[in-house]
């Protein structure tokens, strides 16, 4: 079962929410909408200076299916993104091109259930970007919503050893039974997933400015 973020977007800020008593509709107001009108350094030095939102997760987390509203104020329509690039990121600094999708343009309707317009195939992220490259034919650039699918981290076998010394920070998962002897370096973030065990084995060890999670978690082949 996904678990999902909602994510509705104000002009100043971005809150957490759902657009209306129907899980999947969004209004049309002129407050619910993130508008961008000037361009600005991006996070992603390929993406230059340009119209972009970067969601910051409190954890790792596999992405499946991302969900986008356009803009839905009948007077912003022509403002809506167009072409849009979505890129990931473990720490916010190196990022992959996930994906480039096109939103058509909005409807004015309290009914508007936007669209899904990717799956990203549990890849895995702390940082998302989403980059308006061009819009449809307004002045400004836009989203009102999107909303993101988190699914278990894939795994492809059964018994996974590790004894890299630093181990590379991201998620380390295994079907059954995650080992480990290496080490967790200063500043790095592992999260070592094992469904049925994760054993330390004698050697292992996590610097005190590390970030180390270990637990139980259920994944997909």
């Amino acid at each position: 079962m996904p678990k999902i973020i909602s994510i509705l977007l104000f002009v100043f800020g971005i809150s957490f929410a759902q657009a209306q008593c129907d899980i999947n509709r969004h209004n049309t107001s002129i407050d619910t909408k993130w508008m961008s009108c000037d361009e600005s350094l991006s996070p992603n030095p390929i993406r230059g200076t340009s119209h972009w939102i970067q969601l910051s997760l409190s954890e790792f987390k596999a992405i499946g299916n991302i969900y986008l509203w356009n803009i839905a104020d009948p007077d912003h329509l022509n403002d809506g993104a167009n072409e849009i690039a979505i890129d990931v990121s473990l720490d916010g600094v190196t990022w992959i091109e996930s994906a480039t999708v096109f939103l058509p343009i909005g409807e004015s309707t309290g009914y508007y259930e936007g669209e899904e317009v990717v799956h990203l195939d549990q890849a895995t992220a702390k940082y998302i970007l989403i980059t308006a490259l061009t819009n449809h034919g307004g002045d400004c650039y836009g989203l009102s919503e999107l909303k993101i699918e988190t699914v278990n981290f894939p795994c492809e076998d059964d018994t996974v050893i590790i004894s890299d010394d630093p181990i590379a920070s991201g998620v380390h998962v295994a079907a059954v039974s995650l080992q480990s002897d290496g080490g967790v370096s200063d500043s790095s973030e592992v999260y070592l997933y094992g469904e049925e065990e994760v054993i330390l084995l004698p050697g292992f060890m996590a610097d005190a400015s590390s970030t180390l999670l270990i637990d139980n978690q259920p994944c997909s082949n």
